[in-house]
Parts: structure tokens; sequence; C-alpha cells
């Protein structure tokens, strides 16, 4: 490469700067949808259907043309058409060869460029080819691919891009941020290979929460990209509109000094007539467009799917006199786990560095280690965070073992499982780059040093500017480690220019460790260190403006007894942070907060670390006989010096026990507790005081419903014991409640938790279970004196059930107060319709703690008659909620021309299906906020992530695994194909012997609504003589995992039983979206292309799956006509009288294959 080449090519990354310091720059929009428009030959695709890029070889004059398209609507930049010209997709269709991606890429710059020239010739300006580098299939951070492999699938790409013409690199539509630092790491690679550089532009896509698919937030995208010399701007493009995305852009543009770019999409898409639709248009596009570039200062913009030259040309116009609004970057230098940010700067100093995974430090971490179990590792960093931990140390190094296999296990694991920055604490290069691939994050680097002279410092930063990591520097040189505080601050100077000045380091990325050495060992040589260690922070801090100190502070009291050692770290912590110390790596565990420490503790320390000598004593010695004189007296006699709770009463700690769901020490404490207070004062005040205040927590979404249980599990326990203690009429309860799942319904979680908030305070609850009558209600309450009935039912037709149960009460002349509750009832319906049939009290509770407020308003004779819960109605009786709709015009459906094939005609049975094949079709978000009511609430994002990250993952896989290993679930199901056509809304089956033969007729409704639909109408019509096919289907997690629940709900583990209830129902569910899966491939309808989860939860798959009961099919009688044909009776699933399966973990669907059918209520 030519110093003349070299030029040019850095010359193209300032042209990009200066032309957005003027103006924004456009960029075409959607490609893809182009290419479709120009109506290719199939054949120009060679074979490789949907991998639009070979018209590079085969037609490039269609790439140019819509080039040209996009350069007369104002186009000031065009991609190329090589979005997926990379090694993964393109050996995908077998065309993977070097050569051939190198080519292909090649081309699409050359057609770009090309074109451009063609347009400048008769339209002078400033144009720019960008280089489209688009996403695989693979993700790193999700362990789908290795971080070498993938560089090694996009290194022909950028090489081709390059040579062939690129002006900018644009890395594009990325979804994983690892993935982004493994093209960044491509694109440094070829830089450096040709002695080139180029504008480089990283676009992401977020979902509309805010962060990409693997949860990676917008400050933390900042915090990784920030400091990228090779990255010229950040944005986003891709699956959202301009007005979902407005926000997001709003927060990336106050935490970027980059350029910003932003190309959304034209509004969300939409299913129109079973295809998809973007409806924004070129005004209402090019509208948001300029308001993002005149109020936050975008430098970049464009469009992705559903924009046209159209949407461009409109955009073009609106920003002609329109200059970029200036920007101000307020985000703090940071560091990031991959799914979140951490300012180093914290407040209250100091950003802490938990020590305690660390192989060399920690005996315990070691023998984790050396054992391989990661999991337990997993937990070391874990409650290092909950202890107020800002990033996790690691440090895999131990004698006899392979420190970079090992750190490649612990680290990949760290980086999807801790929301934590990782300090990478090795010695060695080749495991610090290990770490540095496998974490998405930005990281830190401990340590570099000059102890060589500076060859293996230069080596590693040069690592840390490629992958962007912060770096630890120790002030050791070639004479040693730096004693005093003018040593330590002209090795840290040496070290700043070499990082700095010959590498580009920004200072703030530069942390510098001065180093503190043991004040307990009685070396004179040592006496004064602690002074000279704080003397060197100020200094460094002033003399070198930008970094940041760092140190580990448990150092100073090496050698040491444990609780000595607890205040010298605390007083020496304290003393260096208002010296100016920035980081700490500490055991956040092993410190007292300052003001808790004796006063004559703390004058005895600060004369050992600077060294007073009051009375020309050794200080040393006299604290030494200061602590030894108080331990024999018994001053530390538990535990640490100032345990947590050594300041509570035992009532207070009762309280906080259940609070924090805490069974440890139970026993003791209420013990200790009964020596001073009758049991029933305890029942009713510390303990029912902290189940309050739960609910409180609970009702201001601070606590999720699984720590609920877990407090009630406590306090059910405390109960236990105080109740044997006391005399059974001594304690009354508050009132008591007949509480019930209505017949017919077989669902019982709502009821039980209710029965669990209740009974936890105060209130006696009969749980009679499920399916039960009216009848069976009215008695419990005659035999034990109960007058509220709580009425529970998940169904619609439960909700029928309710009413025929109030007007069997109103018949009877009964009076009893009815607390009604449920998933398909709504306020309104209980207030304008069951109401009015029943003279007694009706209350509507929305969950288990408006169940709890509503029997706390009864039971204390309180005036409810205004309150939410209870609106007595005078308006007239609504319709049944289940009655039917009539049914309107009918829709017009094209029917499908190509009948799929099925394997075989009638029924087949799958047993002992594996559960690792169904739980990756879990849907994560139905059972973490649904299922499991891990809900945010008022919690910040960041609270609610790692939580997520560090409860309810883990709690996840360890719940998956023991259930695989245990056999928990018995995965079975029943399917079957069957010939079939439609009448209006009938549908009618066939025999698998005789097609002429008529089995079964289902009955769908329609859509009351013009054009409204039936699912009878994506099925061939008789009167085509076609005959269609249609899959039945019944699947079942088996009836051992019901047991087990039955059993954790009678053990009093309400978490557990909560935690694996749900885990079953959304496994039932998973394996019915598994045999869909399976269905599919069977049929020949499979994508092309792997369904990742939410595309499945999105239906982007060809077909549809109907299930009786819901919004398309809402008749649950039907059941007995699937059942009739597939008989899933023979894998133990059986109807009740009201259609509803057992085992509840059940469920049924029938499978239409029409590309239109989707979803939709009647």
């Amino acid at each position: 490469m030519t110093d003349k080449l070299k030029k040019i090519n850095i010359d193209k990354v300032e042209r990009l700067l200066n032309y957005c310091r003027q103006r924004t720059l456009l960029f075409d929009g959607a490609m893809g949808t182009q290419i479709q428009a120009q109506c290719p030959d199939p054949g120009l695709f060679c074979g490789y259907e949907g991998f639009g890029e070979q018209l590079n070889v085969t037609a490039p004059h269609i790439i140019e043309n819509i080039h040209l398209n996009y350069l007369k609507s104002g186009a000031g930049a065009i991609e190329t058409n090589t979005f997926s010209a990379n090694g993964i997709v393109m050996g995908e269709y077998g065309i993977g060869a070097r050569e051939k991606i190198y080519e292909i890429a090649r081309l699409g710059a050359e057609i770009g460029a090309g074109a451009i020239k063609s347009f400048a010739a008769k339209n002078p300006g400033d144009y720019f080819v960008g280089g489209s580098i688009g996403p695989s299939t693979k993700l790193p951070g999700l362990g789908h691919i290795g971080f070498k492999d993938m560089a090694e699938a996009y290194m022909p790409q950028v090489e081709g891009l390059m040579d062939g013409g690129a002006d900018i690199l644009l890395v594009e539509t990325c979804q994983d941020i690892l993935q982004v630092k493994c093209l960044l790491y491509v694109i440094g690679e070829v830089f450096e290979k040709k002695g080139a550089a180029l504008p480089v532009m990283v676009s992401l896509t977020l979902q509309q929460t805010g962060s990409m698919l693997v949860g990676t937030d917008i400050m933390a995208i900042a915090a990784i990209l920030n400091d990228y010399k090779t990255v010229t701007s950040i944005g986003f493009n891709c699956a959202l509109g301009p007005f979902e995305l407005e926000k997001h852009l709003e927060l990336l543009a106050r935490s970027t000094d980059k350029l910003v770019s932003a190309m959304p999409n034209a509004g969300l898409p939409e299913n129109v007539n079973g295809k998809t639709a973007y409806r924004l248009t070129p005004d209402e596009f090019a509208g948001f467009i300029s308001r993002f570039v005149s109020h936050y200062g975008i430098n970049i913009a464009g469009g992705c799917c559903g924009t046209a030259p159209a949407h461009i040309a409109k955009a073009a116009a609106a920003l002609k006199d329109i200059k970029p609004a200036a920007r101000t970057n307020v985000a703090e230098p940071s560091v990031a786990s991959v799914y979140s940010a951490w300012t180093k700067k914290q407040e209250p100093r100091p950003f802490i560095i938990g020590e305690r995974a660390n192989a060399n430090g920690s005996k315990a971490f070691r023998e984790l280690l050396l054992k391989d179990d990661y999991d337990a590792m997993l937990a070391v960093a874990k409650n290092q965070q909950n202890g107020g931990a800002h990033a996790i140390d690691l440090c895999v190094a131990y004698v006899g073992r392979d420190e970079k296999k090992d750190m490649h296990e612990v680290s990949r694991r760290f980086a999807s499982t801790v929301n934590l920055p990782l300090v990478i604490d090795s010695t060695s290069p080749e495991v610090i780059e290990t770490a540095l691939m496998n974490h998405g994050g930005k990281c830190i680097i401990n340590s570099i040093n000059l102890e060589d002279g500076g060859t293996k410092l230069r080596k590693v930063t040069a690592m840390a500017i490629k992958y962007n990591a912060a770096l630890i520097a120790l002030t050791i040189d070639e004479e040693g480690m730096a004693r005093t505080a003018a040593k330590k601050l002209a090795v840290a100077k040496r070290i700043y220019d070499i990082c700095v000045n010959e590498f580009g380091v920004a200072p703030h990325d530069l942390i510098f460790d001065p180093l503190t050495f043991t004040i307990g060992s009685g070396d004179d040589t040592l006496r004064d260190s602690a002074i000279e260690t704080i003397n060197a922070i100020t200094a460094i801090k002033k003399e070198l403006p930008g970094v940041y100190t760092s140190l580990g502070v448990s150092n100073v009291s090496f050698g040491l007894k444990p609780k000595i050692r607890e205040i010298i770290n605390s007083v020496f912590l304290k003393h260096c942070i208002e010296a100016g110390l920035d980081m700490a790596i500490i055991n956040p565990a092993g410190f007292l907060a300052y003001h808790r420490i004796d006063a004559q503790d703390l004058e005895m320390t600060e004369n050992l670390i600077f060294n007073r000598r009051p009375d020309e004593k050794d200080p040393l010695l006299a604290l030494l006989n200061y602590f030894d004189k108080k331990m024999s007296e018994g001053a530390y006699s538990s535990g640490n010096l100032a345990g947590e709770d050594s300041n509570l009463s035992p009532a207070e700690k009762l309280s906080k026990m259940v609070i924090d769901g805490d069974r440890s020490g139970l026993e003791e404490t209420v013990e200790k507790l009964s020596d001073s207070m009758k049991p029933l004062e305890i029942i009713n005040g510390p303990l029912i005081l902290a189940m309050k205040k739960v609910g409180e927590l609970f009702g201001a979404g601070i606590m999720q419903l699984p720590f609920v249980l877990q407090s009630a599990e406590v306090m059910k326990r405390a109960v236990g014991l105080l109740e044997a203690k006391m005399e059974k009429s001594s304690y009354e309860k508050a009132g008591k409640l007949i509480l019930a799942t209505v017949s017919g319904d077989v669902h019982d979680i709502g009821k039980n938790l209710v029965d669990i908030i209740l009974t936890n305070n105060g209130f006696e609850v009969y749980n009679l279970g499920i399916k039960i009558p009216i009848e069976e209600m009215i008695n419990a309450c005659e035999k034990n004196g109960a007058n509220i009935i709580g009425m529970s039912g998940l169904l619609v037709r439960s909700t029928e059930i309710m009413r025929e149960n109030l007007i069997e009460l109103e018949r009877r002349g009964k009076k009893y107060d009815v607390i009604l509750g449920g998933a398909a009832l709504t306020r309104k319906f209980v207030e304008e319709d069951l109401t009015r049939l029943y003279s007694g009290r009706v209350f509507y509770a929305e969950d288990a703690f408006s169940g709890l407020t509503i029997m706390k308003k009864i039971c204390s004779k309180d005036n409810i008659a205004e309150t939410n819960e209870y609106k007595k109605s005078s308006a007239k009786p609504v319709n049944a909620m289940v009655n039917q709709k009539i049914a309107g015009p009918a829709a017009k459906v094209e029917m499908c021309r190509e009948i799929p094939v099925p394997p075989f005609l009638g029924r087949r049975i799958i047993k002992n299906i594996d559960p690792a094949l169904v739980y990756p079709f879990i849907n994560k978000t139905t059972l973490y906020r649904g299922q499991w009511q891990y809900k945010r609430g008022n919690m910040p994002k960041d609270e609610y992530d790692r939580l997520i990250s560090e409860t309810v993952e883990p709690l996840f896989a360890s719940l998956t695994q023991n259930c695989r290993q245990k056999g928990t679930f018995e995965l079975d199901a029943v399917y079957g194909y069957y010939k079939c056509s439609s009448a209006g809304e009938t549908v009618r089956i066939f025999s698998p012997e005789n097609e002429n033969i008529v089995i079964a007729e289902f009955k769908f409704p329609r859509q009351n609504i013009k054009n409204g639909l039936s699912i009878a109408d994506f099925i061939a019509d008789e009167k085509s003589g076609i005959k269609d096919v249609i899959g039945l289907l019944a699947v079942s997690a088996g009836k051992k995992v019901g047991a087990e629940i039955k059993k954790l709900y009678g053990g009093d583990n309400y978490k557990d039983y909560l935690h694996l209830h749900g885990l079953s129902v959304e496994m039932a569910e998973a394996l019915t979206e598994y045999m869909h899966l399976v269905i599919r491939k069977e049929m020949g309808i499979i994508d092309k292309a792997a369904l990742d989860n939410e595309a499945i939860v999105r239906q982007k798959y060809r077909g549809s799956r109907y299930s009786f009961g819901y919004p398309a099919c809402p008749d649950l009688s039907m059941q007995k006509i699937l059942f009739d044909i597939i008989n899933p009776g023979e894998i133990g699933i059986e109807l009740t009288e009201n259609f509803e399966m057992t085992p509840e973990q059940s469920t049924t669907a029938i499978i239409i294959h029409h590309p239109d059918a989707k979803y939709f209520a009647v």
C-alpha cells in the first residue's frame, strides 16, 4: 500500500466528517423490496432463492438502476447490495467459498461506485458508496458461533467492499453487541493489512423496549462503542418506525460524540391481506426525519424496510435547508456488561470491583475452579453484585491448569449471566484476548506495567485499542514496585505517555493503581507505605487529568486477624477516597460503615495508617494489644464487628426476616422474642406488620410475587412455631373465607395464591379445591360458620358458572358476601351484570392483594359501599360473555392452490419427547412476567434487568435442568393429518381410509364485521373439487408434574410451587409450538431460515394454529369433536363436563397451512 493510497483512504474519513458538519447525509431506502419490484427472472438467482446479492453477478444492471433511482430522488449515499454477502449466510446456500464471498462484495461496491460515477457526470456533487455489512443467522453472544469463526466468515466481505471502491463501511441491522465487536475486529484487521482506513458506521436494531435482542440497552451501547477508534457513527435501523424510534434516538444523541444515524422503517410492519405492509407515507416519513435532524442533531439519515425512492425524495426536500442541531454528550465515561453501563465515577465513591472471583486471592473460588463448578462460580459473582459491587474481577490463573481454557469457559458464562462489567485479571496477553473475544461489553484489563520496560504493555495496550477495553496500570517499572509517592507518579507518567500519546488511549480509559503494602507486618520499611499511597493518589489525579485511580485496598492489612482487617480496610479506604480514589478492588461484605466504627477503634487504626506514635509507642503493637483485649472481653464475639442486624430488636429482626424471606435462625429469633411477648402479640404485631409491608411493596411494584410467596413461607413457619405455644381458643382469626374454583374449571394457581396471601395475613381460609359446585360451597359456609365465599375461574365459561351460582344463592335467600376473581372477569362485567343478580354484596378482586384489601374491609365492618371493589349496579343485564356473535358477511380469501402432501393420513402418537428439544420454544416473557409474576412495576429498568439476569434466568436454567434430570415432565403428543373441505363456516373431515366419507364436522364462528373471517375460509371450498389437508394435535406435559406441584403446595413451599406450576403451563405451550414445527416440516411448509422465539410468537411462519376456547374459535365444546377424531385419551388427556382438559398442562390445536391464515378474534 503506497503512502498516497493510505492518505486517500484516511481522507475518506475526514471527507465524511466534513460533509456531516455542514449538513445531513441522506442514504437511500430499502433494497430488497426494490429488487422484487423489478420482477427479475427467477433464473437470475441461479437456484439461490432469496439471495438477492447473486444479482451482482448475473444482473448488475438491475442493482445499478435501483441505485440510480435513489440518487435521482436526492440520496447522497447508497448502500451496496451486499447485506448478506458473508460466509455464514452464503454457506447456507452452499456458496460460502472465500473467493465467492469476496467476488459478491467487490462487485456490489463496483456497481455502487459505477452508479455514482454515471449520475455525478450529469449531477456534480459529493456522493458516497456505503458498503453494507449485514448480520448473519448466528449470534455469537448467544453461543451460536465462536468469535474467530465469525471473523473468518466476514473477512472476505470487508476486503471485497474496500477493493471495490466503498467509501464507507456500514455495519448494520445488528442485534448482538458481540457481533458488532467481532465485525469491528475484522475491519481493524483489514485496515491494518491494507494500510488503509475508511469511515465505519455502526447501525443497530432495537426492540421497542429500547434494547437490542440480546438485551443491550442504549447507555451500554454508547459505553461500548464511544471510544472505538474505527467507529465514525452510531445509530439505528430496521425493526422500528420513526415514531417508535424517536425516544431511543434522542437518548443516543445525548450519549455520544460520534456522528449519529437513523434509518427507520416506514412504520411498524402490518399484515394487510396476508402481506407485510408499512403504512407511513413519504410525507409522514420526511416529517420525522427532519425533526430528528433539527431537534436531536442527527447527522446521517435514510430509510429501511418499507421505504422507497418516494420516501427518500420527500426526506431530501425536507432536509434541504436544515442544519443538524448542536449536540452535547452528557454521558459519563463508563464500562459495561453486555446489558448495562456503569459509570466509572460513582457517587458516592468508590466504584467497587469485587475481588472474590479470583483463584489466587480466594480459596473458595479456587476450589470451585478445580471442580469446574461453573454455576457456583457464577454465584460468587452474583453475590458480590448483591453486596454492592460495580464490576467483577475475574482471575482463573492456577498452577497446573490451562488458564486460557479456564478463562474461555468462565468468561463466556460471566458475559451472558452476570450483569456487571468484567475486569480481566491476567498477566497473559493470550488469556486476556480470550476473554475479550467472549465478552460483548466494555471490559477492564487488569493489568499493565513497565516491569519488562514496556514490551508486554505495548502488546496489551494495542489489544485494548482493538477491543475497546479500559486498562488498569500498576506503578511497577524495571526496578520493581514503586514505594514512594514520587516514584509512583513518575512510573504513572511513563505509562500515560505510552498509552495516551503513542497508542491514543483515552485518558478516562486509563486507571492507575499506585499499589499499597501491608502495614501489619512490622517491617520498618513499610511503616509509611499507606501514607505514600494516599499521597500518590492525590498526585496522579492532579498531574494526569482525566485518568482514574484504583487500589487493592485490603492489601494494606494483610497478615492481621480478619476482624481487625475489617476496621483497618474501612478506615484506609475512607482516607483514600478523600485523596481522590475512584475505584477499589474489595469484597464489599468485608468492610464497615465508617460512622459505625467506635471512636477509640478509629483512633488506634489511624495511628497505624499514618504511623503516628503517641507516647512513642509502636502503633502496630499498640493496636494489636488493644484489639486482643477487646476480643478477650467478648466485644466482637458474633460475626463481623458490626453485623447488619446487630442493632435490631428481636421484634424488628423477625419482621425483617419475613420481609426478606429469610428462614435462617427463625426458630432462635421466635424463641427469644417469646420471652418478652405472648404468641398472639407476636402474630398480630411484628408478623402481621411485616406482611402488611410486603403487601405495600408488592402494590408499589417494588417486590415481585415470587418474593411475596417466599415471605409467606417464613410467616407461616413462624406462626406454626407460635401456635404450638398457644391454647387453641386463644388465637382468633381475622375472618373466614370459603374459597373454590368453580365447577368445570381445573385451574387453581390464582385461587391458591389468594389462600396463601390471606392465610398469612391472619384470615382463616377453607380451600375447597377445583371444580366445586355451589352446593358444596354453601355446605362449607354452614359447617364452618363462614359468611364470605370466594369464587375463582380462568375460563370464559367459568364466568357463566359464577353467574349461575349467584342466581342460585339468590334463589335460596343467602346473603353471603361474594368475592369473584379470575382472568376472564372484568370489573365492568361484575358491576354491570353480576351485581344485579344477587341481593347480597358482590366484589371484584383483580388479584390476590385486592382480595386481601376486600377481606380487611369486610371484616373490619367498614362502609365499603363506595369502594372500587364493590359497586351495586342498576344497569340492565348485559349479554353473557360467552354468547357467540352473529356472523357477518364473509371475507374473500383466495384458495391456496398448492396443497401440501402430508406424510400420512390418520393419527400417530409420540411418547417421551426429550424436554431439551422443547425448552427452546418456551416464551420466557410470558413465563417470567405472566406465570412467575416477575413484573417490573415501579422498579428502575436497570434494576429490573439485573433481577431478570441474576435471579430469574439462573432460576430458569436450574429448574429446567432439574426437571429433565428427575423426569418431571412426561411429554407426549398425538397428532394427525386429514383430508378436508369447507362449506360456508363448516369444515368437513374425511376418513383416512376413504376420502368420500365424512367422519366429523367443525362449525366455526365468523367475525361480525364486513369481510369477517372464519377459520373455514382458509380451507378449500368443496365446490372447487379440491380436497385440502388439516392437522389436528393434542399434547400433554403428563400427570407427574401435577402431583409434584400439589406436593409443593401442601408442604408450604409456595415460591417453588409458583415456579413449577408456571413452568409446567408454559411447557405445554412450548410442546405445542414444537409439535407445530414438526407438522410444518412434515407438510413441507417449513421456513428456510430458522425462526427465533420472537418470530414464532409473531407467527412469522406459514399458516396458523388455533385452539378451542380462544378468540378465533371460542366454543370449548368443539373439543369433543377433536377428541373423537384423534383420541388424546391414549396419552392421558381427559375432558371435564365443561370440556376443559386434565391434566391442566395439556393443549389441543388445529393446524391450518394456508399462507394467509393468521390469528384473529370473532
